[in-house]
């Protein structure tokens, strides 16, 4: 078991002192924002911006979204982040979905709790749900330094404050054989990543929703009108100066 008997205590007493200086401990939810430090220490060079967090003291919970080997994805409205159908090498969608835990100066340790993320399907309500802190190469941070999950020796510790990753769905449609994925396919999915104590009892959860459309036929149309056209007025030109010669 990773779950310490002190968690309850710890919990209280982060979340009393919390109460002493502000007069109530409440969970705040900020969209298309940074984390906070560390900040995005998944991988190198990835920039710290539009996730989607929830905080409750210290602690805080990010989800976001990115084009894989091109950048973030800013949501739309609140936690709704849009992306392209299509494969980016089969059988991997062409984005991955990112989270990050981080306990701050609360006292807890990631093995004074436990984690859970669920995915689910809007379209049927299927659903695959696993504890992302046992995904090996996680990147992690013990609240003084951060080890990339692709490093010798990575992956979240139960001493660790923090980690994080970036995945694709694809990694874990095994999970629940009903579950339709199809990254060609348009979908809308939920993903929701919440946090408990030792006792499974909820401490927070942050979610964001994806919505994965086709890239309009119009704009291929359109590309290919104008090229058309284009086409036609140089030849026009063309004979113009052939006349006037």
């Amino acid at each position: 078991m990773r779950y310490s008997f002190r968690t309850f205590l710890k919990l209280f007493a982060a979340a009393g002192a919390a109460v002493s200086l502000s007069g109530a401990v409440h969970a705040t939810v900020v969209y298309d924002t940074s984390l906070a430090s560390p900040g995005f220490y998944n991988g190198t060079g990835n920039p710290n911006e539009g996730f989607t967090v929830n905080t409750l003291g210290s602690i805080e919970l990010g989800l976001g979204v990115n084009n894989r080997f091109i950048g973030p994805v800013h949501p739309t409205t609140t936690n709704q982040y849009d992306v392209a159908v299509g494969f980016s090498t089969v059988p991997l969608a062409k984005w991955n979905f990112e989270y990050s835990v981080n306990l701050g100066n609360s006292g807890l340790h990631l093995g004074d709790v436990q984690t859970k993320l669920t995915i689910t399907n809007l379209a049927n309500f299927e659903t695959i749900s696993f504890d992302p802190y046992i995904i090996p190469d996680n990147a992690h941070f013990n609240g003084t330094t951060t080890q990339n999950g692709s490093n010798p020796g990575a992956g979240a510790l139960p001493a660790d404050i923090g980690f994080q990753n970036s995945e694709n769905i694809s990694f874990f449609s095994f999970l629940n054989p009903d579950f339709d994925w199809d990254p060609a396919a348009a979908g809308s999915y939920l993903i929701t990543l919440a946090l408990f104590n030792e006792n499974g009892d909820p401490l927070l959860s942050v979610d964001e929703q994806i919505n994965a459309t086709p890239v309009p036929a119009t704009l291929p149309l359109f590309a290919g009108g104008a090229g058309i056209l284009g086409f036609f007025a140089r030849r026009r030109k063309k004979k113009a100066a052939v006349a006037v010669a």
